[in-house]
């Protein structure tokens, strides 16, 4: 009798051991929480079953809507780390590309070919494919708490003048993505401060550290120091050792390492009247 039930429960727990293993991964509408999650980047880590490639993109829940920022470079590689993820192309509400450098539009004919109807949000003056697109010539509410934002300079930095970033408000404070920041990140944070109304928590995404002194990038830390930025999480362009060594050794536990991959949890919504 004792040996009978104890094989019951060898089985018991072989079937739920497969179970987990072969589960579908859940879909982005069956969670709960509100995230954002890195899906095309060349993070110093991944999270296991991420393909890396030098990109970028982001996929952001929040306030009921699931918002894709960028496409990466590569529609197979999107696509798989999509899979990875959970994220159906058909449940998106948002697509936003933030300029039209191939390292953030080169993604698109996956969302053309799944999507073809939807317009996706470009700063104005950008056409990228020659697909339906919505141009925004300032800001706009994705929701309630969530902004994307244009920001220009007149002088182009490699040939970029234009280029979107998106404010999400959180009790905790505004988080800030960042695709390039080719119009610099001062005046991005700058915009940002100024549709979200109060400072901003956290930056993560691309800087251009990489691609400018050592002396511009103290500079950016100093502007973003005195605008009291508490977190920092620095990828795609961002990610270059001396500039990610500065910036770990200015913030110390609010530097936050990014990953491909990984899941970060948004703190709830502002409460209603504050």
């Amino acid at each position: 009798m004792a040996t009978a039930i104890g094989r019951t429960i060898l089985i018991l727990v072989c079937v739920g051991f497969l179970a987990g293993q072969f589960a579908p991964a859940l879909r982005a509408e069956e969670r709960t929480d509100d995230f954002f999650q890195v899906v095309f980047d060349v993070t110093p880590k991944a999270a296991p079953g991420f393909e890396q490639a030098f990109g970028y993109a982001v996929f952001i829940r929040y306030d009921g809507k699931q918002i894709l920022f960028d496409t990466g470079a590569n529609p197979d590689v999107l696509a798989k780390n999509l899979k990875r993820a959970g994220i159906a192309l058909e449940d998106l509400d948002v697509v936003a590309v933030s300029h039209r450098d191939n390292d953030h539009a080169g993604g698109l004919p996956l969302i053309r070919k799944a999507r073809p109807d939807l317009k996706v949000i470009v700063p104005e003056g950008d056409t990228l494919d020659g697909g339906p697109v919505a141009p925004l010539a300032d800001h706009m509410a994705l929701s309630a708490n969530v902004h994307l934002i244009r920001t220009h300079v007149d002088k182009p930095a490699m040939g970029i003048t234009d280029e979107l970033s998106l404010v999400i408000t959180t009790q905790k404070g505004p988080y800030l993505i960042t695709a390039c920041s080719h119009t610099g990140l001062p005046t991005i944070l700058d915009k940002a401060i100024e549709v979200a109304g109060q400072d901003i928590f956290f930056q993560t995404g691309g800087t251009m550290y990489k691609f400018r002194s050592m002396e511009n990038t103290k500079s950016v830390v100093k502007h973003l120091k005195k605008r009291k930025l508490a977190q920092v999480s620095p990828g795609h362009c961002g990610i270059d050792h001396g500039a990610m060594q500065l910036l770990e050794e200015s913030w110390g536990e609010g530097y936050v390492a990014s990953k491909l991959g990984e899941r970060v949890t948004l703190p709830p919504p502002p409460s209603a009247g504050g």
